[in-house]
């Protein structure tokens, strides 16, 4: 550690307490946060503002609390967040790719023309914040997915929240979670007493229309359509 590292951080320390003392109130705020239902509902700037704001709170309540700076910034990110939901943002737009087929298939829906809609894991990723995962007191939230798509949906939840755990029963699940509802045929049969059920893309909702192939990205090229495979990459 140079001499100079050394200044920096005696300095920071006067000012803003003990490292590890700010960190645990850091963490804990942010855990506090992060365990009720409300974080699901913000976008990414709004956590981040908040997770900033809470890193300033830290540093207030471990060190100097009349150090003017650290009420600065937290005012300075919440005024981030002000701003940005006070400009105007066009809704994201998922391009589709289109083709023609020219051969018979036996899949009545791939003869003539079909769209494809690609969702990047940054789609995905921000599907599954909007989940509102709801919290059990007293142990996890339980996890049902259907498969394939909707068990790749549970461990994308289970990596997000932590607090929850994937089964294998459907029946003793607080939650049930597939990719996609398009006809609604698989979800019928999971509905379930009060259980919950929730799906990356509801084609109806969403207005897609029923021609277009909906492809996640964990899904290989070969798997779609034989005519649909050449289509670009979006």
């Amino acid at each position: 550690m140079t001499d100079k590292t050394t200044e920096i951080l005696e300095a920071r320390g006067k000012r803003y307490g003990d490292f590890a003392g700010h960190a645990q109130i850091t963490q804990d705020l942010k855990e506090l946060m992060k365990g009720v239902i409300g974080w699901t509902k913000l976008n990414n700037a709004m956590r981040e503002s908040l997770e900033m704001i809470a890193h300033k709170i830290g540093r207030i309540l471990n060190g100097d609390p009349f150090y003017d700076d650290s009420w600065a910034d937290i005012a300075g990110y919440a005024e981030l967040v002000t701003n940005q939901l006070h400009t105007p943002i066009a809704p994201k737009q998922i391009p589709v790719t289109t083709t023609v087929a020219t051969d018979e298939v036996e899949d009545p829906r791939a003869v003539g023309k079909r769209k494809v809609l690609r969702l990047t894991w940054e789609d995905v990723f921000g599907r599954i914040g909007r989940i509102p995962m709801p919290m059990v007191s007293g142990r996890k939230t339980m996890i049902h997915g259907i498969p394939r798509g909707g068990a790749i949906v549970a461990g994308l939840l289970v990596a997000k929240f932590g607090d929850c755990q994937i089964v294998e029963s459907a029946g003793i699940a607080d939650v049930i979670v597939d990719d996609i509802r398009d006809s609604g045929k698989t979800l019928e049969q999971f509905k379930l007493d009060d259980k919950r059920t929730f799906v990356l893309v509801d084609k109806a909702k969403e207005n897609i229309p029923d021609e277009v192939w909906v492809k996640f990205p964990w899904e290989a090229e070969t798997e779609l359509p034989e005519e649909l495979r050449d289509a670009p990459q979006n």
